[in-house]
């Protein structure tokens, strides 16, 4: 045998040996053998978390929320709305002054919800206690009476102190004006069915007035005879008094319109000038209500 065959069976020996080393090595280190099949690997489950439990509150409907504020916190909480039978046998919705009442109830509250919110309390309302076939023409009657309410409240802040005394006057004054501004609104027929009974009973003489006329009947008794036999004596006393406080009320007027009236010749003053002195006779010779009384006398021409 030559010597590389030699040596060539030598280095297939120790490529072997090596092999052989080396594959025990590993298994060893490893402690799996080569020729097993691979074990399982166990991998430890950690337990998922349990879904949590959410609490899901429905949310409250809009009418609820609104409901409870007017029942529990407004001004009128704990109370309920006079609701009017307004129903005809045949269904229909008969007009009365009691449906005017009734919008009253949701009306009172205007400072304290919005003209949308008033609209959808008494849409619940109407829904849930009066028959479906006129529901549709209280709502739209009660939005009517909604702007109609906003126009004369409108009407009463643009007006002067003088017009506002002229309408306290007397209760015609007032229905004049609501009866113009209601034109707008609302159908003559309506009017007559809502609002004209309410103005019958407003447009009674009340006590001031009824006490008033006695007043004057007392004053032109006395002119006329230069006594009265048809009242008492309490009753002249206080007619006297009465008498005894406007004539003092007529001096002070006199004094402040002769006064006036000097400070308007004056022309050493310029307008602006003028209309201080003014101003300052008037705050120190009446209170501020008296002045009120005496602007509006002074716009109507009177003083």
């Amino acid at each position: 045998m030559s010597l590389m065959h030699k040596r060539l069976r030598e280095t297939i020996f120790f490529s072997l040996l090596l092999c052989v080393l080396t594959f025990f090595l590993i298994e060893k280190k490893t402690g799996e053998s080569l020729f097993e099949p691979p074990k399982a690997v166990l991998i430890q489950q950690t337990a998922l978390p349990a879904k949590e439990t959410i609490a899901i509150t429905a949310a409250k409907p809009a009418i609820q929320i609104l409901q409870e504020k007017l029942t529990t916190t407004s001004s009128v909480r704990g109370s309920q709305p006079d609701r009017p039978i307004v129903t005809n046998p045949n269904g229909t919705l008969t007009l009365s002054p009691a449906i005017i009442h009734y919008f009253d109830y949701f009306f009172s509250v205007h400072a304290q919800f919005s003209r949308s919110e008033l609209i959808t309390l008494l849409t619940a309302d109407v829904m849930q206690h009066y028959p479906k076939s006129f529901q549709a023409e209280l709502i739209r009657l009660f939005q009517q009476f909604l702007s109609y309410k906003a126009d004369f409240a409108l009407a009463l802040e643009t007006m002067s102190d003088y017009d506002v005394n002229y309408l306290f006057s007397h209760p015609n004054n007032f229905h004049t004006l609501k009866l113009d501004i209601q034109q707008n609104f609302f159908s003559a027929e309506e009017i007559d069915a809502l609002f004209t009974a309410q103005f019958s009973q407003l447009s009674e003489p009340s006590q001031a007035t009824i006490k008033d006329n006695h007043y004057q009947a007392y004053n032109k008794e006395m002119a006329e005879t230069g006594t009265s036999s048809i009242y008492d004596d309490a009753t002249q006393q206080r007619f006297k008094a009465l008498q005894q406080q406007r004539h003092v009320w007529t001096e002070r007027l006199n004094e402040y319109a002769k006064q006036r009236d000097e400070i308007t010749a004056n022309r050493s003053l310029d307008a602006a000038g003028k209309q201080q002195a003014i101003q300052l006779l008037l705050n120190s010779v009446f209170k501020p209500l008296e002045i009120k009384r005496v602007t509006a006398l002074e716009r109507g021409g009177v003083l």
